[in-house]
């Protein structure tokens, strides 16, 4: 991916799953009474935090100010990452901003707790200097009598005096008995955290080892929940499914709509049944490459990626009773568009998409001081008018544009101009039409040239079979073929002689030096594969028949052969000029990819088609000479 990621990426995932939760939506057209979307502050280029670190600061100012605006309301803050939870509750609480965390968090996140573990590590590792400087600055230090770290003896005979504490009397004693001693220079979280650290102990005792290091672990990987009340809570938006709170903060929204790429995409008839198909996970550029039932697989491991993440934003945006606060990051210098992430996304549906400036409200709606009128100080028809940026009904996404992400096609699309005719999709004949002409195709591409001969009735008949399998009408199709060679038109266009002096008057148009043209070395690809950029698309497929001609080794024209097994009445002419006006833009398509690949001026390509059933050859002008 570019550093600049495109939404419209994603829009095909985006719009199904708008449209599978529009059921739910339509009732609650307001997510809540005052809706905001605001900026953080930009980071310095030279300090030392990122934005992550500047945005959550600012939500953390935002949160304790709401705080005080609104006392006694419930504030829920919900993030995507338990490291953000820590990361936060540590911003709250370092503006005296009381916050409980859901579901719980290692009680490492207390310094007093810090410090009993890291006399623990003394026990086992007294040359752990860091520890040791750790203990000796700390309440602890003097009351163990360690106040220079530098004392490598003393810091012995301490490790010695604490190891035989634990052994004698047990891990829970022995922290409770430290934990008093430091309870005097703790605040009331820090108490509470000891308090659960002695608990933990006692709880460890039956499974304690002689290693202080596997309690160390036993702590460190333990979640523990701060049993305080109070009226900010931070959790992931997961655990807060089926709550709500009266107001909502969303300070972490820079998260990717689509995660990282897992090793393997996996294809399955239903969801309940065994896996059935597998690939490796490659780059956009190789999947505009494989077959379309395997990409299909890459678009189905994209919708339910993307699905997740809008399920998770849904969840996020549906919590506030009151007030919902959207905090995100601004642009950056270099930013050319919209990212493919939570924030892109609201940035898209609420602003204009265009840059966002640090320390902005971008985006508003409702009344910013509901709050004065649930406390009683403000009528409740009185509404103070909030600067406002209008929704758009409808959400477009941006087309591609050249430079970026190519949407694959292939030449066979264009034909009609990408119409398709409604009676066409209800042919009850079509899969057996599209199956002999697959083994028609099949058969015309063993001809080099006539002159050369084909392969026997035999080695034919095996070609026949591996597309079909044994079929009773293999010999009515081969007799098909070899009726269809036997055509005028048919054997003149696939003999070598055709592309020799005298030129046939549609060729010799595109020679360079016209009829006048001497021998060329006439070259055949059948079913010549080719992947050429074509505007905003990367036009990919198989051209029947190419034929290049060579003046010596110069490359200076070509020749397109495309076969169309059609069905055409001969007592109906009109009906052939309409076939070849339909597959016309196919035919320039292949021009342009045959002019891409070989380095070859449009002119000086030649273009066919080749009607096989009624044996009819005719030219193919482009677009543009038409």
């Amino acid at each position: 991916m570019a550093e600049h990621d495109k939404l419209e990426r994603l829009e095909p995932a985006v719009q199904q799953w708008c449209e599978r939760f529009e059921p739910h939506t339509t009732a609650r057209t307001h997510l809540a009474g005052y809706t905001e979307l605001c900026t953080a502050p930009q980071v310095d280029k030279d300090a030392d935090q990122s934005q992550t670190d500047i945005t959550l600061s600012y939500a953390a100012d935002r949160i304790k100010q709401l705080v005080r605006q609104a006392p006694g309301r419930s504030v829920g803050v919900l993030v995507r990452r338990n490291d953000t939870v820590a990361q936060l509750i540590y911003e709250l609480r370092s503006r005296d901003v009381p916050a409980s965390e859901e579901g719980g968090h290692p009680l490492t996140d207390s310094p007093a707790v810090q410090i009993i573990l890291s006399a623990l590590k003394l026990v086992d590792h007294p040359g752990d200097t860091i520890s040791r400087f750790h203990l000796a600055t700390s309440p602890l230090g003097p009351l163990v009598q360690l106040t220079d770290h530098h004392q490598t003896g003393r810091v012995l005979e301490i490790a010695r005096q604490l190891r035989q504490e634990l052994s004698e009397q047990g891990y829970g004693p022995t922290i409770y008995r430290w934990s008093q001693m430091l309870n005097p220079s703790c605040d009331e979280r820090d108490q509470s955290r000891l308090g659960q650290l002695v608990d933990l102990a006692f709880g460890y005792q039956q499974m304690a080892t002689l290693r202080t290091s596997d309690f160390l672990n036993y702590v460190e990987s333990t979640g523990v929940a701060d049993p305080t009340t109070a009226e900010v809570r931070v959790m992931t938006v997961h655990q807060a499914k089926g709550l709500q709170f009266d107001i909502v903060v969303l300070p972490e929204l820079e998260t990717s709509l689509v995660g990282q790429s897992d090793a393997c995409v996996v294809g399955q008839p239903t969801p309940t049944e065994p896996v059935d198909r597998v690939c490796l996970y490659r780059n956009a550029g190789i999947q505009q490459l494989l077959p379309a039932e395997l990409q299909s697989l890459f678009d189905q491991a994209t919708y339910q990626s993307v699905s997740e993440a809008l399920s998770v934003l849904y969840v996020a945006l549906t919590r506030a009773v009151h007030a919902l606060h959207m905090i995100i990051a601004p642009s950056t210098p270099s930013e050319r568009s919209l990212r493919k992430t939570s924030a892109g996304l609201l940035r898209a549906a609420l602003t204009d998409g265009g840059r966002l400036e640090p320390s902005k409200t971008v985006y508003c709606t409702g009344d910013p001081e509901w709050y004065l009128v649930q406390m009683g100080r403000k009528p409740a028809g009185q509404q103070t008018t909030a600067a406002t940026r209008i929704c758009p009904e409808t959400i477009q996404l941006a087309p591609s544009l050249p430079g970026t992400k190519l949407r694959s096609q292939s030449p066979s699309q264009l034909e009609g101009g990408g119409n398709v005719a409604a009676a066409g999709l209800l042919n009850l004949q079509a899969d057996t039409a599209t199956s002999r002409g697959t083994l028609i195709h099949a058969l015309f591409e063993q001809v080099t040239w006539l002159e050369d001969g084909i392969p026997d009735r035999d080695t034919l008949r095996q070609i026949a079979e591996r597309q079909r399998g044994v079929d009773t009408e293999i010999d009515q199709h081969l007799d098909a073929f070899l009726a269809m060679l036997g055509m005028p038109d048919v054997g003149r266009v696939l003999s070598r002689s055709f592309y020799q002096p005298p030129w046939d008057e549609t060729l010799c148009a595109h020679l360079p030096g016209g009829a006048s043209s001497g021998p060329l070395r006439a070259e055949v690809h059948n079913e010549q594969a080719f992947a050429a950029r074509d505007g905003d698309r990367l036009m990919s497929g198989f051209i029947d028949r190419l034929v290049l001609l060579y003046d010596g080794t110069q490359l200076v024209a070509a020749d397109i052969l495309d076969y169309k097994t059609d069905s055409i009445d001969l007592k109906q002419p009109e009906i052939v000029d309409q076939r070849v006006a339909f597959y016309r833009p196919q035919l320039d398509a292949y021009r342009r990819g045959v002019a891409r690949t070989f380095r070859l001026p449009l002119r000086h390509i030649a273009a066919r088609l080749l009607f096989l059933s009624p044996g009819i050859l005719r030219s193919v002008s482009s677009s543009d000479e038409s």
